[in-house]
């Protein structure tokens, strides 16, 4: 195949724009063959594991405040300098660009008839792209619209996602834009993870502590779940933020 052997030999861009006409020729055909929509899904996903595979499919980015990393001679403290501030995660925007490509801007399908499936293929991109919050949004997404019951599998399928979302962006270097964290709240909400989202709030204050958006939106679900809303008006009044609790 024409794409296959042209993959192989790409570099850089010119790599990026074949990765991705690879995977584009690939849905073409699934959607030509008489597979069931839930087999061309589980193909597609095979696909994605087979690109993360490949290093060359996992860049990481060069941040200006490791820089100073790079005239360090010892390996030994350029490991203990990764431990103690974190290494920097892969970059995830090659194999999103991909997901988008096979399934739409979701990053997902639109329907899967075994969850199974797709926690294992989330997992695995995980595993290999752990700060792939647009992946953790997708899923959040999915999981809130298709599992809204109250049983044990629609629980504990909104309880993983919660935690895929919320591990995703706590993991991003550099940290995730604000509207991101936005996101991710109002589909903490949605998915009924209220200790989790407690957390979420608590690390948002941390990392944008000046943001009226993210203190507003605390404030509204804390009013909306009748949870105390003083110490958050304290808090965000603290660094210079009024909030108005109006009445509901």
């Amino acid at each position: 195949m024409a794409a296959s052997k042209a993959l192989k030999l790409a570099h850089g861009e010119w790599y990026e724009h074949c990765i991705r006409e690879h995977a584009a020729i690939h849905a073409l055909e699934l959607e030509k063959s008489s597979s069931s929509t839930d087999a061309q899904t589980r193909a597609t996903f095979s696909l994605i594991i087979g690109y993360l595979a490949d290093h060359c499919n996992l860049p990481t980015r060069e941040l200006l405040s490791r820089r100073f990393c790079q005239n360090i001679k010892k390996h030994r403290l350029r490991q203990l300098i990764d431990d103690t501030i974190g290494s920097v995660p892969a970059d995830s925007s090659l194999i999103n660009s991909v997901l988008e490509v096979c399934f739409g801007p979701s990053l997902l399908p639109k329907s899967i008839s075994d969850v199974k499936y797709l926690v294992d293929f989330v997992e695995t991109v995980m595993e290999a792209l752990p700060a792939n919050y647009r992946l953790g949004l997708a899923v959040g997404g999915f999981v809130a619209k298709h599992f809204t019951g109250y049983g044990a599998a629609s629980t504990g399928t909104r309880f993983w996602a919660s935690s895929v979302l919320i591990n995703a962006i706590f993991r991003a270097v550099p940290v995730a834009p604000e509207s991101v964290w936005l996101e991710g709240a109002g589909l903490l909400e949605k998915l009924h993870a209220t200790e989790i989202l407690k957390r979420f709030y608590q690390q948002a204050a941390s990392v944008y502590p000046f943001s009226f958006k993210l203190w507003h939106a605390h404030l509204n679900y804390c009013k909306a779940s009748g949870s105390n809303t003083e110490s958050i008006l304290e808090s965000a009044r603290q660094r210079g933020i009024e909030l108005n609790l109006t009445p509901t």
